[in-house]
């Protein structure tokens, strides 16, 4: 589990503030597209709090946290995320109520302490940290107080909303209705424009600029008419970080445009990958046996701009295309020897 965990105090006060909400069943009359905020009062930052359970499957609720999980929670709700890839880039403390398969030996313990005892399908409380390319995680005591008092709020909210269907009309165009605890500790309605957000789906990562001892070795090479096809994909096959949480690692290939040689292969959690990139690519050209290459081809501008510090230094032509066919043939080289699952 995480580091910082919660105490059992303040389990006892989530699985309370659960049990109160799933007792009022909110989901008979709000669907997750009635979106809500909660000042954090911690930190200020907003979570902003959908209720799903509508449709009869999925019991929860979610907080999407701050401007990356608006934008993922939205990203999802105008289906530019797909149900499938929404787990690589949102950013959600999740409060659903699962059936007993899904619960851990963690959750097990947890509620063994507290003397809880939960039977039947959607019953057993569930809390996770879902981020950008991890598993979701056992969540910290911040998590646990702030998910407390979001369910505290999202039944405020409910109760209202149930009398007044237009309560989530806004008073200005784009405003969202927030929640915000007052100085004295009581809790009061507010608006506010979370747009422009500053955050994008999935997240801009800039790359740092390459190491200037590298580049100065690299510029001693010779520039050859080489062409290097590179590329920067995801795998759907979960590895554990230095902590021992699971992630998704992001892939690149830089692969020889006519032999399907492969120069380099990094494999590494998406914001190490891009932001490291100029360097992890010229360390795999110092040690190519073919020089320096004249163009560098790419399929999209991630990877483009990912590469474009070390390219530009070295003068290296970088190509959009529609096609990578040699890297293409290495990728699946990889899938026929199961090295992993390859989005």
């Amino acid at each position: 589990m995480t580091d910082n965990k919660p105490s059992l105090a303040e389990w006892r006060a989530l699985y309370q503030a659960a049990d109160e909400f799933k007792k009022l069943a909110p989901w008979q009359w709000m669907w997750d597209r009635d979106i809500f905020g909660v000042k954090n009062p911690d930190d200020g930052s907003i979570g902003y709090c959908c209720v799903m359970g509508a449709g009869g499957e999925h019991f929860a609720l979610g907080v999407y946290l701050g401007d990356q999980g608006l934008a993922g929670y939205l990203a999802i709700q105008t289906e530019r995320l797909t149900a499938k890839n929404a787990i690589f880039f949102q950013t959600v403390l999740m409060a659903s109520f699962e059936n007993a398969d899904l619960v851990e030996k963690e959750d097990r313990e947890i509620i063994r302490k507290l003397e809880l005892s939960f039977r039947g399908r959607n019953a057993w409380p569930l809390f996770r940290i879902y981020e950008p390319n991890f598993l979701p995680w056992f969540i910290n005591s911040k998590q646990a107080i702030f998910l407390t008092q979001c369910f505290t709020q999202a039944n405020n909210i409910a109760l209202r909303f149930q009398k007044k269907p237009n309560l989530f009309k806004p008073l200005l165009k784009n405003q969202v209705l927030v929640r915000e605890q007052t100085p004295d500790g009581t809790w009061r309605d507010t608006h506010i424009n979370p747009f422009p957000l500053s955050a994008k789906i999935p997240e801009t990562i800039s790359p740092q600029q390459p190491d200037d001892k590298m580049v100065e070795r690299l510029k001693k090479q010779e520039t050859t008419p080489l062409v290097l096809e590179i590329d920067i994909f995801l795998s759907a096959s979960p590895v554990a970080n230095k902590d021992g949480r699971p992630f998704f690692p992001y892939l690149s290939l830089i692969v020889e445009h006519n032999s399907g040689f492969v120069v380099g292969f990094e494999l590494k959690e998406r914001h190490e990958l891009l932001l490291d990139f100029p360097n992890l690519v010229g360390k795999h050209l110092e040690k190519s046996p073919f020089g320096l290459p004249a163009k560098i081809l790419v399929k999209n501008n991630e990877t483009a701009e990912a590469i474009f510090p070390l390219a530009k230094i070295l003068d290296i032509e970088i190509e959009l295309t529609k096609k990578l066919p040699a890297l293409a043939a290495a990728k699946r080289s990889l899938k026929q020897f199961n090295a992993f699952n390859l989005i």
